[in-house]
């Protein structure tokens, strides 16, 4: 398998973890997941989706999967802050009544936003689950210049669920919708009629979508390369139960590169960013110099790949030659040098040191009780199968044992 980190850190890139304890207006730590960048006027702006939950594959049943990170768990809510990515955001905290149930579980706010710059408009699109009942629709959202929202559009199809709709750099109101099948949606957007409401509108437009085959689903925007061919990143999802006896939820992604008239002319081999874990990208851009990349691990840690634009594209030239070059391991050492650099801050610090644990790279748990401080693990039937997974895997654990010992 490719790990993409390895492969841009090996030849001029880096990758960084993009970790801040963002809270939402009643005080709550947020989980950040689902980053999607773009460069607008000068800056590389962010859109980092802000949930209440973090992804633990503790159980065979998946009964420890979504902690919660405050209160009982009543449904995963998705908030969002948006702004240049190395200075302060505006947070965005747009849900509704209704909601989407999957697996017994309850979705609401807008998820998984694709930035794009059309006509110098700052844009994203994503898709709501808590408008129309029993359906995911998308949002489309212009911004103004402060990040705040400036006008919106409601868009339901005959579709149950809208997802992964892929905006296309150059193409205003254009998107991939079936990567597979070149099969692309322009929105008039003159015709569309702006929501009169963001949380309860009345305004929901209909339209008519391509097929969708499901071979493969959008991940970030489509980009433009400099020899006018275009470029985005696709995935197809996988889970099973591994030897450990845990489910586990796993991404293979791929480079998927289009002509001008936005034919597929390629796909790559499938890569993973660090390791075999669940992974998520939803952001690709670039300037004169530099592309980047923007992904998430576990629904908890985010990050950022930048490379110079000229190597990636000869990481690019070398693959399309030789599809199995790059293969390697996975980057487990950057995901030590992320914990122990002391940077890692907030609901953060319980994801890697599950990952790190899970792949035996844990070198200590300074600061675990830290973790243990967020509301959500002052219920026993959280906090104790935790407890007694470090307690089992580990000899350092003399405190855990006496405080899971006396309760």
């Amino acid at each position: 398998m490719k790990y993409l980190s390895n492969i841009c850190i090996q030849n001029g890139g880096s990758c960084r973890p993009l970790i801040s304890p963002y809270k939402d207006s009643d005080g709550n730590l947020r989980a950040t997941t689902n980053i999607s960048i773009t460069s607008y006027k000068g800056n590389i702006v962010s859109n980092t989706r802000l949930t209440n939950y973090m992804y633990v594959p503790l159980s065979k049943q998946d009964k420890l999967s979504y902690i919660p990170l405050f209160n009982r768990f009543q449904g995963i809510t998705s908030y969002n802050v948006i702004g240049p990515i190395d200075s302060d955001k505006v947070l965005h905290e747009n849900i509704s009544e209704n909601s989407f149930i999957l697996g017994g579980q309850s979705f609401k706010g807008l998820e998984d936003i694709r930035l794009i710059v059309w006509n110098d408009i700052l844009y994203g699109v994503g898709c709501r689950p808590d408008i129309v009942e029993g359906k995911v629709i998308t949002q489309l959202v212009e911004y103004g210049d402060d990040f705040t929202i400036k006008r919106t559009w409601f868009i339901n199809t005959d579709k149950r669920m809208e997802k992964n709709w892929q905006p296309i750099e150059g193409k205003p109101f254009t998107f991939m919708y079936d990567p597979d099948k070149s099969a692309v949606l322009t929105l008039n957007i003159d015709e569309l009629q702006e929501a009169d409401d963001i949380n309860n509108p009345t305004i929901i437009n209909e339209i008519q979508t391509p097929e969708f085959t499901f071979a493969l689903s959008g991940s970030t925007q489509i980009i433009r390369l400099n020899d006018d061919r275009y470029l985005s990143i696709c995935h197809t999802s996988h889970r099973y139960i591994g030897n450990d006896t845990y489910e586990h939820w796993v991404y293979n992604h791929y480079f998927v590169m289009y002509d001008g008239d936005m034919n597929k002319i390629w796909v790559s081999e499938p890569f993973r960013f660090v390791s075999d874990c669940m992974e998520y990208t939803c952001g690709m851009c670039r300037d004169d110099n530099n592309l980047y990349i923007s992904f998430s691990m576990y629904d908890g840690i985010t990050h950022l790949l930048s490379i110079p634009l000229d190597n990636f594209q000869n990481i690019l030239m070398n693959i399309m030659e030789n599809p199995s070059i790059y293969e390697g391991e996975p980057n487990i050492e950057y995901m030590v040098q992320c914990y122990n650099s002391n940077k890692i801050v907030g609901p953060a610090m319980f994801v890697y040191a599950m990952f790190l644990e899970n792949v035996h790279k844990l070198d200590n748990i300074n600061g675990f009780d830290e973790m243990l401080s967020l509301p959500v693990f002052s219920y026993n039937d959280i906090r104790n199968p935790i407890l007694l997974y470090f307690i089992t895997r580990r000899t350092d654990c003399g405190a855990l044992i006496n405080e899971l010992k006396y309760q």
